[in-house]
């Protein structure tokens, strides 16, 4: 990650959409938990839609730079969500569904969004690993949701992040559709 890449995960602009490829998945935790705990730091709602390993190592970091995990998870304003069993509940065919997206993240944005109700200079930041768990043999499915993430973000005062694991390709191996699909991209 650039020092440019820090930057951008300490204060990403609102609007924005921002993909870190990556083929080391410490360096990947490492990024999440720095776009998360300085989110919180400043009074962000956090929203994280990640896989169970990733979310016990991000968790512990944040509680290592003494976020209260706990107290931010009871009150909306630090969500984790099961990537895998997210994306389960709205495929169709192999494909997102736009109805069933919507009716799945929605509530859980709208409840982070509550937490910081009142509060003008705060956004609500979301990380999701979805994309990428289908970036390996659904190359389609990923760019449609994409699309659809790129809508919410367009409709809501958010940014958001999300990761592909290259597993040994390089960076020149994503797709330009991908990677078009991003107001932002760190390598």
């Amino acid at each position: 990650m650039t020092i440019g890449g820090s930057s951008l995960l300490i204060n990403p602009p609102v609007g924005s959409h921002i993909v870190y490829p990556y083929t080391d998945g410490d360096r990947v935790v490492d990024a999440v938990t720095l776009f998360a705990a300085e989110g919180l730091r400043k009074g962000d709602a956090v929203v994280l839609v990640i896989t169970d390993p990733h979310c016990k190592k991000v968790l512990k970091n944040l509680e290592r730079q003494h976020l209260d995990v706990n107290s931010l998870k009871k009150s909306d304003r630090l969500i984790c969500a099961d990537a895998t069993e997210l994306l389960s509940s709205f495929m169709v065919d192999n494909s997102p569904d736009e109805t069933l997206f919507n009716n799945v993240i929605g509530p859980i944005l709208d409840r982070a969004q509550a937490s910081i109700a009142g509060k003008r200079d705060n956004s609500v930041r979301a990380f999701g690993e979805m994309v990428s768990l289908l970036l390996g043999g659904n190359t389609p499915a990923a760019l449609k949701l994409e699309e659809l993430w790129n809508e919410i973000v367009k409709a809501r005062s958010m940014c958001l992040l999300c990761t592909y694991c290259l597993e040994g390709k390089n960076i020149a191996s994503l797709p330009d559709s991908l990677v078009n699909a991003h107001s932002h991209f760190m390598a």
